[in-house]
């Protein structure tokens, strides 16, 4: 399965136009045991050592498998991200929105047309996710104008974006007037971590970043677009910067450590982020990152030696566990409940679910070695081996133990 993060590196001569998109583009199975102090604390070292092939009715009972229609209306472009609302799955990629039946995945619309009309969008933007609690949806209408929508594709809210030196790069909702910003920093010059605003683009209150860097030029200019991402709970805000070892609880008026990932030394500092560029410097460091949040799990994921371990930690036990399944760049979640393809997260829903997709030419190939195994499946599992190399992803909907 293809990675569903992604970074991206850019030269130097690309950074005044980069500055003007940034608002519109966008082995066993022992536990990890923590600390029952403090905020919540998972050791990285420690549960890398002890990674195994971590099976998925660990925490979850069932999956339902959703494959969506494919026509030349919707060929969902690349790396996309799906939403669930009550009765629809929102398919979000560069430049596309579509929407399709939550039960049967046949095609219904495309939720918003691009383009530069009155009433078309510029940009998707995948920095800001999805808003549950709303069903909203957000895409650039102008470099510092986000359109929200909801899943018929009206303009619900228009959020103007804090400009001059914020670089705004993602936002969330904080509440009906208040929205919280990520203060993008590739160049090492910006002061504020985050920034508090109001649908007018006022800011309202500013946390400052207490961690600095020195841009190293002999590297060229590296931009990430995904490196502040926000994750919600049932309306709680969280926040985790690439090059920072701590989940943030944010609201209007605090910002506290919810989670703190213990690195030792295999970690990339703070201050000397812009010198791991290059894909072999990064080969034997570790890189955590917030898969999401919700309210009994925090979903995880652990890059190194070229390769992404899937975790999940118990808020409950405070235990971590990575998920490792061999010979991949991929380790997802061993599927024991019907011995199909392995399990990605990419977000928890408010009511206790896990979604996550399968690329077809990913479940073409399983059924190719995996004969007795696909014997064994259930007939409308059975009926995914019909797929053809260019259809839509399979999305997958794992619903978790209470």
């Amino acid at each position: 399965m293809k990675k569903q993060k992604h970074h991206s590196t850019f030269s130097k001569c690309l950074f005044a136009l980069l500055l003007t998109l940034v608002y519109s583009c966008t082995g066993d199975k022992e536990k990890s045991k923590i600390s029952k102090e403090g905020p919540f604390k998972i050791d990285l070292v420690e549960a890398y050592s002890n990674r195994g092939e971590l099976q998925l009715s660990t925490f979850a009972k069932s999956i339902e498998y959703i494959s969506l229609e494919a026509n030349q209306n919707a060929l969902i472009d690349g790396y996309p991200s799906f939403y669930l609302t009550k009765d629809r799955i929102i398919s979000s990629a560069f430049r596309q929105l579509y929407s399709f039946d939550r039960t049967t995945g046949r095609f219904l619309t495309e939720v918003k047309r691009y383009g530069e009309g009155p009433d078309e969008y510029r940009n998707t933007h995948p920095a800001l996710g999805f808003n549950e609690e709303d069903s909203a949806f957000y895409v650039s209408k102008e470099p510092s104008l986000i359109w929200q929508l909801n899943q018929n594709g009206d303009v619900t809210d228009k959020i103007e974006i804090p400009t001059g030196q914020n670089y705004i790069m993602g936002f969330t909702k904080l509440s009906d007037d208040l929205f919280v910003g990520y203060n993008a920093n590739p160049v090492c010059e910006q002061k504020n971590r985050l920034t508090v605003f109001n649908r007018s683009g006022k800011t309202i209150k500013a946390y400052p970043n207490p961690l600095s860097c020195t841009h190293d030029m002999s590297n060229g200019f590296s931009f990430d677009s995904s490196e502040g991402q926000f994750f919600r709970d049932n309306g709680a805000v969280y926040f985790k910067e690439t090059f920072n070892d701590t989940l943030f609880h944010v609201s209007s008026e605090t910002i506290s450590a919810h989670l703190v990932f213990d690195s030792k030394n295999h970690g990339i500092p703070y201050e000397d982020k812009t010198k791991f560029i290059e894909k072999e410097s990064k080969y034997d460091r570790y890189q955590p990152a917030v898969v999401d949040v919700n309210n009994e799990y925090i979903f995880f994921q652990l890059s190194t030696k070229d390769q992404t371990f899937n975790g999940i930690f118990s808020k409950e036990t405070r235990e971590a566990q990575l998920s490792d399944l061999g010979n991949t760049e991929m380790h997802g979640f061993a599927n024991d409940i019907d011995n199909f393809l392995p399990f990605v997260p990419q977000y928890a829903t408010d009511n206790n679910k896990l979604v996550g997709y399968m690329e077809a030419p990913d479940v073409l190939a399983w059924f190719s070695e995996n004969s007795e195994k696909a014997a064994k499946l259930p007939p409308e599992l059975k009926q995914l081996g019909k797929l053809k190399m260019d259809d839509n992803p399979v999305v997958m909907i794992v619903n978790l133990k209470d």
